[in-house]
């Protein structure tokens, strides 16, 4: 009922069973309007008849039609008192005392030799002896007409609205596995597959707008895979000269004199620096353009413990408490190397920011389908107007202006959590930095894929 396609199919059925049902009751209506002017129409002629005889004649008449006629129409002659003269009804009816002659209208009659009044169509007539005549027609037929014609107008509506809801149920599963189908082409866009194109089988508008879409990825992909080139080709051509610079500079170091040497230490850790912001750009560019090879359950609380392992000496130097709190049975789907590349460069940014004799906290916990890692540092933390752009190339807050780094650390991160399927969040705790990785644990992260 969320899909509008189904909202919108099944209101329309639904008018189509009001109106259908208004049809059938105007049907309905006329039919016995029709019906009742039929019957109408032979009381009048009755009437016309009896009131061309009076006194014994009218007498004699009356007996004869009803010992002759067919046992569907009545007729009573009573006179000014009500006593019954002539005739088969027994007993003046209430009903038709209380409007004008010749009005025919439904009453109730007792007819002789019965026990029980009928249901007929009757109307009176005032003949010269001052006598009333009542003429009645049976219209039990019409009667059963009618309830039947609303029993098959109320069940047929049932039917019908039954039909429509069973019709616009099955219309919608099909129009609404087309949209399942765009909708996850359309996640896994999103979430940075540009190759991935939208279900397209050339039948109605939705196709032809899932083609103007797929035309429009394909040139978005186009322009990616040129700017990734350009920029890939830029820091490779980069990298070379930069590297035959580094080498003359530091053949020269040993020729050079004290002065000239500081100099020519500065220009090779300028160029150091920027041959790391190479390697990481080329490496980061090369994360976002595989897959990764999640092809075993990694234990999480090892992956942590080899991390703390080598980044342990810079603990030492800089006298930093490393506090872990690790769960039981961490096990997430992810390519190992990669994911202790991103740990490995969280951590580290922790211990960088944390002042000396600080703590940094590394824990593990399993909730539910996900397995987080939180890394808690006290340091300088991150101005809530900066959170935002933490993560994106080059970009270092104003807190780690003296902080050496080329703002290319948390951008690897984001890459290769992307190529996961991991979240990441980072939030100010004043004082320091908190930062949440959250990973699917185990084999959930297939199943939710495939969905």
């Amino acid at each position: 009922m969320r899909l509008s396609v189904t909202r919108v199919l099944l209101s329309f059925l639904l008018l189509v069973a009001i109106l259908t049902s208004a049809l059938l009751l105007f049907v309905y209506l006329r039919s016995a309007a029709a019906l009742y002017a039929q019957a109408d129409s032979i009381l009048l002629w009755e009437a016309r008849y009896f009131s061309s005889f009076n006194g014994e004649s009218l007498t004699r008449e009356m007996n004869y039609r009803v010992t002759h006629q067919r046992p569907i129409n009545f007729f009573g002659l009573f006179d000014n008192t009500g006593r019954l003269v002539a005739g088969n009804i027994v007993e003046f009816p209430q009903e038709l005392s209380r409007t004008t002659a010749l009005h025919a209208l439904n009453c109730h009659v007792l007819l002789k030799d019965q026990r029980a009044p009928i249901e007929v169509r009757a109307l009176t007539l005032q003949n010269s002896d001052r006598n009333t005549v009542v003429i009645a027609r049976d219209i039990s037929d019409v009667t059963t007409l009618r309830s039947s014609m609303l029993q098959a107008l109320w069940w047929g509506n049932i039917l019908l609205l039954a039909i429509s809801v069973v019709a616009a149920a099955a219309l919608s599963v099909r129009q609404a596995r087309r949209i399942s189908r765009v909708m996850a082409s359309a996640q896994r866009v999103s979430g940075g597959d540009l190759s991935c194109r939208l279900p397209n089988g050339q039948r109605d508008e939705l196709d032809m707008l899932a083609g103007i879409v797929n035309d429009m990825l394909g040139e978005v992909e186009r322009l990616m895979r040129e700017v990734k080139g350009t920029c890939d080709s830029i820091a490779h051509d980069l990298r070379s000269p930069l590297s035959r610079v580094r080498l003359k500079l530091s053949g020269a170091l040993e020729k050079s004199n004290i002065d000239m040497q500081s100099k020519v230490q500065e220009s090779i850790a300028e160029i150091d620096t920027v041959l790391l912001r190479f390697s990481a750009l080329m490496r980061i560019s090369e994360i976002e353009s595989r897959a990764a090879q999640a092809t075993a359950e990694i234990d999480l609380n090892a992956l942590v413990q080899q991390v703390y392992e080598v980044i342990e000496p810079v603990l030492d130097e800089k006298k930093i408490e490393a506090r872990l709190k690790l769960a039981s049975a961490a096990m997430v789907f992810a390519d190992g190397a990669l994911l202790f590349e991103s740990v490995y460069n969280v951590v580290e940014n922790a211990v960088k920011f944390s002042p000396t004799g600080g703590i940094v906290t590394i824990e593990t916990r399993c909730v539910g389908t996900h397995v987080t890692l939180t890394v808690q540092d006290y340091g300088p933390g991150i101005p809530a107007s900066e959170l935002g752009s933490v993560g994106t190339r080059f970009f270092r807050g104003a807190a780690s202006a003296d902080v050496p780094g080329s703002g290319l650390g948390l951008s690897l991160v984001r890459a290769v959590l992307g190529v996961h399927g991991f979240g990441l969040k980072i939030t100010n705790t004043q004082p320091g930095t908190q930062v949440v990785i959250q990973c699917w644990r185990g084999t959930h992260r297939l199943a939710a894929k495939s969905t």
